[in-house]
């Protein structure tokens, strides 16, 4: 993971920050690497020469969790403005209600 300072523009990759005493990290990800991330930092934590330890790695997940909240809250994938209107018939054949 390298580390990063946050741009602010949509498509820069998102950034997590985490200080513990005089430590600080930064996890650059783009969309879609959210499981890489993950890893990166399961890694980070297994590593008993790193002063980051296990319950810094549930801090960053719980960071990332928190940031991909929104988006899950449609079953298939696909974002509300994409949604069938009701009472047309969607991908599964049925009506929107």
């Amino acid at each position: 993971m390298s580390a990063a300072e946050p741009t602010g523009g949509r498509s820069d990759p998102s950034v997590l920050r985490l200080s513990k005493g005089r430590h600080t990290w930064f996890f650059r990800y783009g969309a879609g690497d959210e499981g890489v991330l993950r890893a990166a930092v399961a890694e980070l934590a297994a590593n008993p020469l790193t002063p980051f330890d296990w319950f810094d790695a549930a801090l960053v997940t719980h960071q990332l969790t928190s940031r991909l909240k929104p988006g899950l809250n449609r079953v298939d994938g696909r974002t509300p403005e994409f949604a069938d209107p009701p009472g047309e018939t969607g991908e599964s054949g049925r009506v929107n209600e």
